[in-house]
């Protein structure tokens, strides 16, 4: 029985290393395979993309010279067509911008029925490093424009090539900033296979691909083996010893910031009072999926600082409890354009001021949050791996908003804060 030949469609907009890479890898798999391979070059066209959203023209030129030279030998592939994208030139003053006064009426716009505001919020919250950034400021207003004009121009052009070429799968990174989450809408408008791919933060370059689902909201269903093989168990408590310990030659082969080699070593805050019932938490930053159209969908009214700020006040009375907030280390990073403090760090501060059994550990601060752990009765993530490192070294963990690895067993999940 032969094969069925598949079309598979890539959109590149200009992009860092290693997504570039991972793309050339599906594309050559694919072309292996005997697949048709579709790849349409946005490097240049759209009015702002994630990694250049005012559009630098030499970053620009970077990754076009980058890109010419990567796909030099697959223009000699029968089974490959590129196709370079062409900017249509919508005329702002004949295209409305409903009035965006909040993040939410930012992801309720919509294009030819598409919910492209998801991705349209998704990608100003990250950029601005702000989940509620002020959206009257003149210039949250110009990028927001950039980012509004993009999305239709890629809906409007890449819905021609669907139904011109009909491809059987769609091929994106990410799939929550606008430029691939247009796509995503897309893909769902006319029911074509989509497949999202996240870059591990290795520098070997390992990925992952989910079918009609965006990375951060893919269920892993991991599997406990029948048989447990002593030896493979043994190495690999070794691999997370050395995680748990920071071995710096394991964290060479990482291209993250480890932000633990800024703490001062077994430091904790003055006066911490260890016959005191001490409980340690541990946010997150809240940007980056605040818009994703499944969380706002399924959570639109949990807020992590609700949460944190609802258990404080719980146990405030209770002179036996002291808790200790400490800050994620993204949350130092500023607006990118007014250089201001985000509105969930704003929020924070003027929230904790009202609490005596509360002790914030911002993000600047070199106190060791592993020796917080180990002193600490309790701690309470929001998914964050740091949970997984407290479990290991058998610190009791609660985990809010995130059951991704509950059958691990690895924390309690509340359902409510009773």
């Amino acid at each position: 029985m032969s094969k069925i030949k598949k079309k598979k469609l890539f959109f590149h907009c200009g992009t860092i290393n290693p997504i570039l890479a991972t793309e050339l890898e599906l594309i050559n798999y694919a072309l292996k395979n005997d697949d048709e391979v579709i790849l349409i070059n946005a490097i240049n066209g759209l009015d702002s993309t994630y990694w250049n959203p005012f559009l630098f023209k030499p970053f620009q030129n970077l990754c076009s010279s980058k890109f010419e030279r990567s796909i030099e030998k697959l223009k000699k592939n029968k089974n490959f067509k590129l196709i370079y994208f062409e900017n249509e030139n919508l005329n702002p003053n004949k295209v409305k911008i409903p009035n965006l006064s909040s993040i939410s009426k930012l992801k309720k716009i919509k294009f030819d029925n598409a919910p492209i505001g998801y991705g349209i919020a998704s990608s100003i919250q990250t950029l601005l490093k702000d989940n509620k950034p002020n959206l009257a400021l003149k210039e949250n207003k110009v990028l927001i424009h950039r980012k509004y004009f993009t999305s239709i121009k890629i809906y409007k052009f890449v819905k021609k090539i669907i139904l011109e070429y009909q491809p059987n799968e769609v091929f994106i990174f990410n799939g929550r900033i606008n430029e691939s989450w247009t796509i995503v809408c897309l893909a769902e408008k006319y029911k074509i296979d989509y497949f999202t791919y996240e870059v591990a933060n290795l520098k070997n370059s390992y990925y992952e691909i989910h079918k009609n689902k965006l990375p951060m909201f893919y269920d892993y269903n991991i599997k406990f083996p029948k048989k447990i093989n002593k030896l493979k168990v043994l190495r690999r408590k070794k691999q997370i010893d050395r995680f748990i310990n920071k071995d710096p030659i394991f964290f060479n082969n990482l291209s993250w910031v480890n932000h633990t080699l800024s703490f001062k070593k077994n430091h904790l805050p003055k006066n911490f009072n260890k016959k005191l019932r001490n409980i340690c938490i541990f946010n997150n930053s809240l940007e980056e999926l605040d818009s994703v159209r499944e969380r706002a969908l399924t959570n639109p009214n949990k807020s992590p600082n609700d949460i944190i700020f609802k258990i404080i006040k719980k146990f405030s009375k209770n002179k036996n409890f002291f808790f200790y907030l400490r800050l994620h280390p993204n949350l130092i990073v500023k607006n990118i354009l007014t250089k201001n403090i985000t509105t969930q760090f704003k929020e924070i501060i003027k929230r904790g001021k009202n609490y005596n059994n509360l002790k914030i550990i911002w993000p600047e601060e070199k106190f060791d949050s592993y020796e917080l752990l180990k002193n600490c009765e309790k701690t309470i993530t929001f998914g964050s791996t740091i949970g997984f490192e407290a479990s290991y070294i058998g610190k009791p963990v609660i985990c809010v908003n995130n059951t991704k690895a509950k059958v691990t067993n690895y924390a309690y999940f509340p359902k409510s804060l009773n």
